[in-house]
């Protein structure tokens, strides 16, 4: 099993373009989710295919969902965005298990809650 955890640095890497002049009115969330949504499902199916060539029939992978954070607290055009990857990653999980035979990919959320409050998120 391989986790795979990403998509953490994708939001972080629109502060400029939140912070810029259009601000978060001006991002695109939908495009900004459908891109880093891309770019993970590309990693998870890379990933099979080369177990797959290496004769690693069993390979699963884990896509767990992009976790809570104080950036999307602050700005809520990226926790939007976030949930949509998340959503895109289940519903993508789902569809890949039914029509590839390279193995399976699971979908979890992430397994702690983000909280402001407490030290280990700083």
């Amino acid at each position: 099993v391989l986790i795979i955890l990403t998509g953490t640095n994708d939001l972080q890497q629109m502060a400029p373009d939140i912070m810029g002049p259009g601000g978060p009115e001006a991002i695109d969330s939908n495009g900004k989710a459908e891109m880093i949504l891309e770019s993970i499902t590309n990693l998870h199916k890379a990933t099979l295919e080369c177990a797959q060539r290496v004769g690693n029939k069993d390979m699963h992978t884990l896509a767990l969902g992009i976790p809570g954070s104080q950036f999307q607290t602050q700005f809520p055009v990226a926790s939007d965005i976030a949930a949509k990857v998340n959503k895109g990653l289940n519903e993508f999980s789902s569809s890949y298990n039914k029509e590839s035979p390279h193995g399976k990919i699971v979908y979890s959320d992430f397994p702690i809650a983000y909280n402001e409050s407490d030290s280990k998120w700083g």
